[in-house]
C-alpha cells in the first residue's frame, strides 16, 4: 500500500513520556506525541521523513490511535520532529 502525496504509513512504537535529555512531556487532551516508523512514505519533495525514518507526531483530539492498531496513517503536519536510522 502506497500512501499519497504529504501521507506516511507509519508502525506506532508508543507514546513519549521523556525526552532523551530527560525532560518529561505533559500530556493534554489535545495533543500527545506519539512516536512511530515509517513504512512507507507518499510521494512529494517537500516530505520531511522517508521510509525508514523515526517520527514523533502528535495526536489531535479528534484523530486519536485506536488501541488496539500498530498502523496508522499520519499526515504531513502532524508530524514535530524526524530522527533519521
Amino acid at each position: 500500500m502506497k500512501p499519497t502525496k504529504g501521507k506516511y504509513l507509519c508502525e506506532i512504537m508508543g507514546e513519549i513520556k521523556k525526552t532523551e535529555s530527560g525532560l518529561f512531556l505533559t500530556r493534554t487532551k489535545k495533543e500527545v506525541p506519539h512516536r512511530a516508523l515509517v513504512i512507507e512514505a507518499g510521494d512529494g519533495k517537500d516530505q520531511s521523513a522517508m521510509k525508514g525514518d523515526i517520527v514523533h507526531f502528535k495526536r489531535v483530539w479528534n484523530r486519536g490511535v485506536p488501541e488496539d492498531k500498530t498502523l496508522i496513517f499520519i499526515k504531513e503536519d502532524e508530524i514535530v520532529a524526524v530522527e533519521r536510522g
